[in-house]
């Protein structure tokens, strides 16, 4: 990996620092950058990333905000339920239900699991918040828990135009200096 890839910039600032003098010439406001730097980069503060992408005319959202979701599940499909593979992660509604890695899904909702389309189905059927009965296997005995359905916290990132908002004359200037092809 060579020293200019964006991976190694994430994980190093001072690789981003020493990149930026030759980037800072051709900004047309280099305070606003200096103070960029100083408050994200340098500093602690967490950027406010959907207002920084608006003025590029990038809208952020939730990638689907009314489907009812357990969690990024890592499943395989057996004779037996749906098997989780790996770390069913905490904050998750299929964590606060009790469920763990090496655990088997057999009904969620009165619907056998024999297929993750199953759940897909299920789910789809359902709403952030409701509550739903699972069935599941687990160190070598059958539990019965309640589950509440959450909202999968996914964003996705989509142009104004995507969105149908109006992208303003000073958006089609930031992208055309900042987002612009630089060969010539």
């Amino acid at each position: 990996m060579g020293p200019q890839s964006s991976e190694w910039i994430a994980v190093n600032p001072a690789g981003l620092r020493r990149l930026w003098p030759r980037r800072g010439r051709r900004l047309s406001e280099p305070p606003l950058a200096n103070d960029f730097f100083r408050r994200f980069v340098d500093g602690r503060e967490n950027a406010d990333d959907p207002a920084l992408l608006a003025q590029a005319g990038f809208e952020v959202r939730r990638a689907n905000p009314t489907g009812a979701w357990i969690g990024d599940l890592n499943l395989s499909a057996s004779d037996r339920g749906l098997e989780f593979g790996a770390t069913v992660l905490e904050d998750t509604p299929a964590y606060g239900a009790g469920l763990s890695s090496g655990d088997r899904l057999m009904v969620v909702d009165g619907s056998a699991m024999g297929a993750v389309r199953d759940l897909e189905d299920v789910l789809s059927r359902h709403q952030p918040g409701d509550t739903v009965s699972v069935s599941f296997g687990s160190q070598g005995k059958v539990a019965t828990a309640s589950l509440r359905l959450g909202s999968n916290p996914r964003i996705e990132v989509i142009t104004f135009e995507e969105a149908g908002r109006p992208v303003t004359p000073a958006i089609r200037v930031f992208r055309a200096g900042g987002l612009g092809s630089k060969v010539r």
